[in-house]
């Protein structure tokens, strides 16, 4: 089986520490999830976000989460390929949102295609609309070695650079990131 490259992987609530630095920093109050896997993006930003949409294609995580999350009226649990739901989603942003994009196969009970990852088609639908300043962060930066239908690196770099020519694009926690150039320091 197809082992990902190995790199110093964070916990998640070191993640989530970046993803807040992000959201206070540019004032985001959407967040948009690819990948709900157990919810711990949610869990964690529930309370500081005014609206969380969390993608999940595996029946069991989808239903899970959408129990989980039933009683939050910010919170939007889809079922679905994020492929497919994205663009729906992101047609109705008015304004920047961050986007954590994890929905690629990691292993275990995640969904997925070992084979394909979405995020090509992810970031072409969110780049292809109007800019409002959102910011990306695809997770597992280690995976993205151009093996196993998984884009490298400079590949995601030349794409989004197709798109959004003066973003910075950059790699730090196992995160690859790309918005406007701006002063950041997560």
């Amino acid at each position: 089986m197809w082992k990902p490259h190995i790199s110093v992987v964070p916990p998640h609530f070191i993640k989530f520490r970046i993803i807040k630095e992000y959201k206070n920093r540019l004032n985001l109050n959407i967040i948009i999830e690819t990948g709900t896997y157990l919810g711990d993006t949610i869990d964690k930003g529930k309370h500081c976000f005014k609206e969380i949409y969390s993608i999940e294609l595996n029946d069991y995580l989808f239903n899970k989460a959408r129990t989980k999350y039933s009683r939050f009226d910010n919170i939007h649990i889809i079922k679905g390929d994020s492929v497919k739901a994205l663009p729906e989603i992101v047609a109705k942003l008015s304004k920047a949102a961050l986007f954590w994009l994890d929905a690629h196969y990691s292993g275990g009970i995640t969904g997925g295609n070992v084979e394909l990852s979405p995020i090509v088609k992810e970031v072409e639908c969110i780049l292809k609309q109007h800019e409002h300043g959102h910011v990306l962060l695809i997770d597992d930066a280690n995976m993205f070695i151009g093996e196993k239908g998984y884009p490298n690196i400079e590949f995601l770099k030349e794409l989004i650079h197709k798109y959004r020519p003066g973003w910075l694009i950059y790699t730090k926690n196992n995160i690859i990131r790309a918005h406007k150039n701006m002063l950041i320091k997560a």
